[in-house]
This record gives C-alpha cells, structure tokens and sequence, in this order.
C-alpha cells in the first residue's frame, strides 16, 4: 500500500473508533481524489454499517458514506481530464 492510500485509512478508522464522523468523512474524501475507488466504497460501506441509520433530517439518505464516496469518485473522473495536462505531476 502507497501513503495516499494508508493516511486516509488511519482518518477513516480514528473517525471509526472516536466516533466523530467529519474526521470518517475526510478520510473517505481523501480516499475518493486520490482514485483507489475499490478501497474507498468498501470503506464507506463499512462506515455506513457501523455508524447505523441516520436520524433526523438525514433520515431518507440510506448510505451517506457511500454515496459522498460514489459522488467523490464520479466528480473525479469528470475533472481529471480537464487538470491532467495542467499538472506536472502525475495524479
């Protein structure tokens, strides 16, 4: 495993086990721009299992985890033809 992909595994499992989901949303996020698609949604999914239903105004969204991760992933995959040529590096 690759640093993009360790860091943000340590955020989503802090966010796990403090329970504070911003600090589970910025892993999932970071896991999301930095294209390792699988990991990401199984991640989010796992999130979404352990932090149960929403209550609230957010009772009708089913998965937010996994779908902020889907809407992540999908927005990447828009943009990036449009920054590639304008990056020296490689994303």
């Amino acid at each position: 495993m690759e640093t993009k992909t360790i860091v943000p595994l340590i955020f989503i499992f802090l966010g796990l086990f403090v329970p504070y989901w911003p600090l589970a949303l910025c892993g999932v996020l970071w896991l999301a721009f930095s294209g390792t698609w699988f990991i990401v949604l199984l991640g989010a999914l796992l999130l979404d299992v352990a932090f149960g239903p929403q209550t609230g105004t957010f009772h009708l969204l089913v998965l937010p985890f996994t779908a902020c991760a889907a809407l992540a992933c999908f927005a990447r995959l828009l943009v990036l033809p449009f920054l590639r040529p304008r990056l020296p590096w490689r994303i």
